[in-house]
């Protein structure tokens, strides 16, 4: 078979790529070597720039996999509680498993070529070529969206970029701690990484990830801060800056978790999935595909590096930063309103101060 785009990965950017090319007419096929649904560890929360996206996508069932919405977060240090903050955005919180197969079946519905359960074992962007499981397929563009350890990432010259090794575990609520309508994080389990609590209303996640060493055993952390006794599992993800290179003169665009395009500082990557696979179908609709999209897709990779230069200063200063927060409740609900839910202040610290306090002026 022969196509003009395959996307290899069938998680939220590799359909959101699908999704969008098969709106325009292009010809393309999606790959994923699971059959769905299947199981995706994530926290699952999204933030209102995500909901935003469904809504500009014309998903108006959106609301049918939400499980629980809350506007209250609890910052802990070390288990000590810091500051309790109630945002006036709302985090929302789903089920990956549910999710990721609701968004696949909206491409399922525009009846888009389909191949789950393959794995790709080799590819050659030389040849046009992508060998699965089952068969042989050709292309003239490859979209890689199989995440951060996936085949395609690899099939791009770049420097490595760092990961971060997350661990969860789901328990029943009622045997959990900690309420229904509040976000629970820690920021100082690790040296550079934090753990969570999320509720989903019959279930609630436990998770903690850090950034991966081999002389870092993350699996003695997750001993020490998840609920003992429960079944814990494990995946990796893009934790750096040095976001730079996401094409391949070949024909390859990296989107997603394989381009690296994850929020360092809350380990949100479903938001950069969804729009850069929005952005990768709509370089088709230019003369030069790999051209526009290095140059639309700048604004991710510079938000994500920006995300990592502050992280790092975070947990230089954590202790002091802390200290200031527990007696600052509205500047924290202030960042988490207006970076982490819609991304306003693009992490520059001075435009976090100047509308802050812009925001105080005006009442």
């Amino acid at each position: 078979m022969n196509y003009k785009v395959v996307i290899v990965g069938a998680g939220p950017a590799g359909v959101s790529a699908a999704y969008h090319l098969a709106k325009k007419g292009v010809n393309c096929c999606l790959i994923d070597k699971c059959t769905f649904p299947r199981f995706k560890l994530c926290g699952g929360l999204l933030t209102e720039k995500t909901i935003n996206l469904l809504k500009e996508y014309n998903f108006d069932d959106w609301e049918s996999v939400i499980k629980n919405k809350v506007n209250k977060v609890n910052i802990f240090s070390k288990g000590n509680r810091i500051v309790t903050v109630e945002t006036k955005r709302y985090f929302y919180l789903v089920d990956r498993e549910e999710f990721d197969n609701w968004l696949l079946n909206k491409y399922i519905k525009l009846g888009g070529a389909l191949r789950l359960g393959e794995k790709v074992e080799k590819i050659s962007l030389d040849k046009k070529e992508l060998i699965t499981s089952k068969e042989t397929i050709t292309f003239e563009y490859l979209i890689g969206a199989d995440g951060a350890k996936g085949i395609t990432s690899k099939l791009i010259k770049r420097k490595a970029i760092p990961y971060a090794f997350g661990l969860e575990t789901e328990v029943p609520t009622v045997l959990s701690k900690g309420n229904l309508d509040s976000i629970d994080l820690d920021v100082s389990v690790a040296c550079d990484g934090y753990s969570w609590r999320f509720p989903k209303g019959e279930t609630t996640m436990f998770g903690v990830a850090c950034s991966y060493k081999k002389n870092n055993s993350c699996l003695d952390l997750a001993k020490t801060v998840l609920p003992k006794g429960a079944k814990v599992k494990g995946a990796f993800l893009p934790y750096g800056g040095g976001v730079k290179t996401v094409v391949d003169k070949n024909g390859l665009l990296l989107v997603g978790d394989a381009a690296g395009f994850v929020d360092s500082v809350t380990g949100e990557g479903t938001y950069y999935a969804l729009k850069s696979g929005e952005i990768a179908a709509e370089s088709f609709a230019h003369e030069n595909p790999l051209n526009w999209y290095k140059k639309n897709i700048g604004y991710i990779i510079k938000g994500v590096n920006k995300s990592w230069r502050l992280i790092k200063l975070f947990y230089k200063f954590r202790n002091t930063i802390l200290q200031i927060a527990k007696n600052h409740h509205r500047f924290v609900g202030f960042v988490c309103d207006n970076q982490v839910a819609i991304q306003k202040c693009d992490y520059s610290i001075f435009k976090m101060l100047y509308f802050y306090k812009k925001g105080e002026k005006n009442g």
